[in-house]
Formats: C-alpha cells, structure tokens, sequence
C-alpha cells in the first residue's frame, strides 16, 4: 500500500487546492456581488432620477404644449378667435340689433321718422361699450369700392369719411381694405369675420396697431354694417387666465402633484399662479421662506429665483433643480427638509415658468429597503457558498480517494519493489501497467535494477577471486612466517654451535685428541646445516616468488577494484539519469498544473530515491577508497618485504658459500686431522668470521620475520576489507541468468 503520508499529502494538498480555489472564486463572487448590488443601488438611485425626471419633464411638457397651443391659437388663429369668442360678438351685434329693430318699428309705427331712427341708433349704439370700455361697435354704409364711416366711438373724425386710406389696408391675408371686406363679407352672406390690425384704446390713448377680429351683419334697412371686433391681446389674456385655469386644475399623483408659474423677474420672480397657495400670486417670491439648500453646490439660495436664472441661462429654456424642502405628510405633520426635485420650463412668448417637483426622499427609502435585502441575499449567498464549498470539498475528496487509488496503485507496487531492493532482493522486477511517466519510471527502474544486479554479480565474482587470492596470500604469510622462525632458530642454534666450536678451537690444544670425534660431529653439523641452508634457500625463492604473485594479486585487485569504480560510476550515472528524469516529470506535472500536482509528489519521490541511491553508491565508494588504500599500503609492504627477501635470499646465497667452506674444512679435518694443529688457529679466525657473519644472519632473518610479520597483518586486513565488500555485496540476491 502507498505511504500513507503521501496519499494524506496529496489528499490534504488538493483540499487546501480546491478550497483556497472555492474561498477565492466564492470571495470574487461575492465581492462582484457586493460591488454589483452597491453599483445596482447607485443604478437604481440614477434610474429611479431617471425616471423622475421623464415624468417632470412629460408633465411641464404637457402642460407647456397647452400654453403653446392657448398662445398660437390666439395669435395664429384666427378661426379659434372665432369660436371661442365669436359667439360672444354676434350677443354684441344682436343687442345693437335689437336697438336697430326698436327704432325702425317705432318708424314702422310713425311714431319716428327714419332720420330720427337713425339718429337715435347712431347715438345708442355709440355709447355701448364692454370689455372695460375697450369693446366698442361701430357703423359704416355698403358703398363701394370704399365704405363711408357712419359712427366710430373712438374715432369720431372718421364719420361721414369715405374709408379710403390705404392705412385701412390692413385685412389678414389679403390686404384689403378692411371696410371693403366687411362690406363684401355681409353682402354675400349677410354677416362675418374680418381679421385686421386696428388702433386699441386704452386709459392713456389709443396704442398703435393691434391684431383685431371683427364681427359684421348687414342691417339692410339702413344699408349699414355693423361691426364690433376683439383685439387679439384681448383674447390672449383671456387665454391666460383660461390657460392658468387649467393647469391650476392639472394634478397628478393622487392630487399630490402640481404645477406653479412665474414670470422671470429678476433678482426675484413674480408668483403667477400657485394652486396650493393662491395666497401668493401677483406677490414678488422674496424672503427667508423661498430660501433654502440647493444640493448642486450645497450653498442656500432662493429655489425659485435659482429656478428661473437656470431656465432664462440655459439655451434649452428648461433645466432641473435637486433642493430641499418641508414635505407635508398624510397625518398633518410636516417633515423638515426632505429632498425635492423639481423641473422648470421658460415659455418665453408669455414670460412664465412653469415648473413642478416631487420628493425624492422615497427613493433613498427604497434604495435603504434594497440595501437591506441585499445584505440580506449576500448573507444567504455566503451561507449558500460555504455549503456548496462543504460539499466540493467532500466530493473532491472521494474523486481524490478514486484518483489517487488508481494513480497510485503503480506506486504501491514500485514501493514493495523498492523495498525489496532496499532488502538486497533484486529478482524482482516492477509490473508495468502503463505506458505513462509511471510506466516509463517503472521500466527505467528495471533496467537500474538488472544493469546494478549485473554490476553487482562482477563484484561478488571479483569478491571471490579477491578473497581466494588474500587468503593463498595470508597462508603463504604465515608459513613464512613459520619458515622465519625456523630458520631464526637454526641461525641461532648455529651461533651457539659456532660459539661452542670457538671455545672447542681455544681448547682444542688441550683436546687434541677428541679432534678427530669433533671433527666428525663438526662435518656432520656443517652438512646439517648446509642442508639447512639449501632449504632456506629454497624457502626463501618460494617468498620470493609468493611474494611476487602476491604483489600481481594485489596489482590485479587494484585493476578490480578501478572496475569496481566504473560499475560505481554507471550506477551513479543511472542515479544522476533518474534524477534528471525526476526533476523533468515534476517541471512536466507542475506545468501541468492542477491535474499535475499528484505526479509532481511522485517524481518527487522518485527524485529522492535517486539521491538515496547516490548516497549509497557514495558510501560504496568510501569503502574502495579504503580498499585501494589498503592495497596500496599492502603493494608498498610487499615491495619493501621483496627487498628484505632479496636481501635475506644475497645473505643465504653468502652463508652457503660460507658452509660450503666450512663443509670442505670438515673434510679436511676428518681426513687430515694432522693439519688441525696447523689450521687451527685459520679455524678459530674462520668461526669468528662465521661468527660474526651469523649475527649478520641472524640480524637480516629477524628483520624478514618482522617483514613477514607486516605481510601477514597486511593481509589479514585486505581479508577483513575483502569480507567487508561481500558484507555489502552478499545481502544483494542476483538472477543467475
């Protein structure tokens, strides 16, 4: 099974991932959210103006079109005159009618003459007047082509005169004299409209020409038309007031919302009409009361006057103004310095501003109302988010559970694998099951397992060889050794014989006659030792030539041993390789991003593995540095031990030329024991020259069986080192194949 950790690092690791993930995607969300509704909130506050401010405008515009329409009419149509006031002329004409008809029946009844009729119409007729005294009737007769002014009330001079003028030209659309038309009018259809520019009357006088429409009939008794007329202005201010009549009237809003008009007096306005308080129209909108805070500049102004400085300056003619003001509520309270908003219209023609507001403090209610249930929504929108990230994050961890058993099986398997090598079993071999990085990690390792177990199998022959050759080396040591010994012994066993024999040749004057007996025993002891010199000898060459194979052996571990270090080397090598390869794959899955970071662990894993690898092959090394070290030394012990060998092997050569001699002495003292009186005193020189040269041998023997002695030690460290390097190489369980 895969290391736990490792499964709890991924696992915990994607948690954290997916979490941080959901956190940071929920916090955008719900920050986007909280942006978006403050966003709506100002969107709302903005549409809501919006939307207040097309009202205001559709109102005033209404209303401004219905003044535009009342002034065009008066001033552009002539038919409107005519029927809102036509009605109102004929009543006019018919009262001056009945006087006509009073005075001709009294003709009729001869009661008066006709002049006296018509002297007595001129007169009443004359004296008529309405319209506060500008509304007047006058009489002409039908002559043409120019009609004769029988009365005028307010240009006398004209009566009796032929209207000949061309000043009386002044008909609308025809400029025809205005008499002629008159008269044409009533002699086709007996009565009519004239429209014409006419002198108005007034307190101070007449005043230049004004637009008029007049009403004629025929009195065909007489042959006189008579004719009254309204003058334009006239029916313009009635216009007004029947125009400020209606819009008085306009409301809207459940009656809440009106309409105000003013003139555009400067500094300060004239109330026009106010139909919520009549109590200021005609008055001049000064005052502390008109004052009050305007939110464009946040100063405190006159909100009426302000009102009209920005209609009159703007090219437009219209403008809205945001200001406070006291709202009056449904119970009868007031609340102080509410918002308002308020739009205001120039119709220049007539100099009013029309304008109406409406309080705007309901929309900041609505907008606190809506910040409410946002905050409401946002708290239901975390809590919503922390279950949706509960439930990702349980759901990620059965897809991890699921991911990670099927992603990590090949793992599981390396592991046990990897286990085994660690063990020293590398028989077994990874199942590959997939052809990705894991697979292609899974083949790499097989390959570094049969190219180490190879390796290894070398090592383990070369152990052997090693081995064999240490051993043979320590046996021949230690015969060597024995063989020193002996030889130390014999040597010293002739110092005491020649010590001996040098005490017999001093007293071999007074023993003359044991000379023959010693004689013998002296050749015997010579041949002894001949012999025992001839097996020195032979001893010694075999040193020699054992030393010499010894130092090959040596110099071939020290060839092993450098193949040893290249077999390091390759698995270093291979460690080095399945490093790169580690770190590519974790580049390659951390590229990868999310989907990577599980394989990232593994070939961080695997790169560890590899460094433990190099640790290992690292410790290997250290051991054949301490090998080779030691063969060194062993070569370097060997070669000073083939010097004294040398030396021992040219010291022996010399002491068997010495017994040889001593051999032939023995010979000639048994056979001519007659000369021993003669040699002896060459015998007792000849013994202390043996003598001395024992020592000699003695001394070199002692010093080879030291030597013997470092070889031997030598190699029974090379034989511990070599039983160290099967320690290591031995646990390590090898195909045979």
């Amino acid at each position: 099974m895969v290391s736990k950790s490792i499964k709890t690092k991924i696992l915990w690791r994607s948690i954290l991932f997916s979490s941080i993930s959901v956190i940071l995607t929920v916090s955008i969300m719900l920050i986007g959210f909280w942006l978006n509704s403050q966003s709506e909130l100002k969107t709302f506050r903005q549409e809501e103006l919006t939307k207040i401010e097309s009202q205001l405008n559709n109102y005033v515009t209404i209303v401004y079109e219905t003044i535009n329409s009342s002034y065009k009419n008066v001033k552009e149509n002539p038919k409107y005159i005519e029927e809102q006031y036509g009605h109102r002329l004929v009543n006019i004409i018919d009262a001056a009618n009945s006087i006509i008809n009073n005075n001709i029946k009294k003709v009729r009844q001869r009661k008066i003459s006709m002049n006296q009729a018509k002297a007595n119409i001129i007169n009443e007729i004359e004296n008529l007047r309405y319209d506060n005294g500008t509304g007047y009737i006058w009489i002409n007769d039908i002559t043409l082509p120019y009609p004769k002014m029988i009365m005028h009330p307010t240009l006398p001079s004209l009566n009796g005169q032929y209207l000949t003028d061309p000043k009386y030209d002044c008909a609308y659309g025809t400029n025809k004299n205005l008499f002629q038309a008159a008269v044409e009018v009533c002699l086709d259809k007996g009565e009519g409209f004239v429209d014409y520019l006419w002198p108005k009357p007034t307190k101070d006088g007449l005043t230049v020409d004004q637009p008029k429409l007049s009403y004629v009939r025929l009195i065909k008794e007489l042959n006189w038309v008579l004719g009254t007329g309204i003058y334009v202005d006239d029916a313009e201010e009635d216009a007004k007031k029947q125009t400020l009549g209606y819009i008085e009237k306009m409301l809207y809003d459940n009656g809440k919302g009106y309409f105000w008009v003013t003139d555009s007096t400067k500094p300060y306005p004239i109330m026009i009409m106010h139909p919520q308080n009549p109590v200021l129209n005609g008055t001049v909108l000064k005052g502390e009361k008109f004052e009050t805070k305007i939110t464009k500049d946040g100063t405190k102004k006159n909100f009426i006057a302000y009102a009209v400085e920005q209609v009159t300056e703007n090219d437009t003619g219209d403008a809205f103004i945001e200001y406070t003001w006291d709202k009056p509520m449904p119970d009868g309270t007031i609340k102080k310095n509410q918002l308002k908003k308020s739009y205001a219209k120039w119709f220049k023609e007539w100099d009013w501003v029309i304008g109406t507001g409406v309080y705007i403090d309901e929309i900041d209610a609505k907008i606190a109302e809506k910040r409410v249930n946002n905050r409401i929504q946002f708290i239901s929108y975390l809590g919503i988010s922390f279950i949706i990230l509960f439930i990702i994050i349980f759901i990620n961890i059965i897809v991890m559970n699921l991911v990670m058993n099927t992603m990590l099986k090949p793992l599981s398997s390396m592991r046990g694998i990897v286990h085994s090598v660690s063990q020293g079993n590398l028989r077994e071999k990874i199942e590959i099951q997939t052809k990705d990085e894991i697979g292609e990690m899974s083949t790499h390792f097989n390959s570094l397992i049969v190219d180490f177990g190879k390796h290894l199998k070398k090592i383990k022959e070369f152990s052997g060889i090693m081995n064999t050759s240490v051993q043979d080396l320590t046996v021949t040591s230690k015969e060597i050794s024995t063989t020193s010994n002996q030889q130390a012994a014999a040597v010293k066993e002739i110092v005491s014989t020649m010590e001996d024999s040098n005490a017999l040749s001093r007293s071999v004057q007074k023993k003359i006659k044991d000379v023959a007996g010693l004689s013998n025993r002296t050749k015997e002891d010579v041949k002894q030792g001949f012999l025992f010199i001839k097996q020195n000898l032979t001893k010694m060459e075999e040193i020699k030539k054992t030393n010499y194979d010894t130092i090959n052996g040596i110099k071939s571990l020290g060839e092993l041993i450098d193949s040893i270090w290249e077999i390091v080397n390759i698995i270093n090598g291979i460690a080095d390789q399945t490093k790169i390869i580690a770190f590519n794959a974790e580049l390659e899955a951390s590229a990868a991003g999310e989907a990577g970071k599980n394989f990232e662990i593994v070939a961080s894993e695997i790169r560890r593995l590899a460094d433990n690898t190099v640790t290992s092959t690292r410790e290997i090394k250290n051991k054949i540095n301490e090998i080779q070290r030691a063969s060194d030394n062993l070569v370097i012990a060997s070669e000073e031990g083939t010097e004294k060998i040398k030396e021992g092997w040219e010291q022996s050569l010399g002491l068997e030329k010495v017994f040889k001699q001593i051999f032939n002495s023995a010979k000639i003292t048994a056979t001519s024991s007659i000369q021993i009186t003669t040699s002896i005193n060459q015998q007792v020189t000849s013994f202390e020259q043996i003598f001395l040269s024992l020592k000699q041998i003695s001394e070199g023997i002692e010093n080879f069986v030291i030597s013997t002695k470092s070889t031997s030690s030598a190699s029974e460290t090379l034989k511990n080192m070599v039983g160290d390097l099967n320690n290591i190489v031995e646990p390590y369980q090898v195909d045979e194949g």
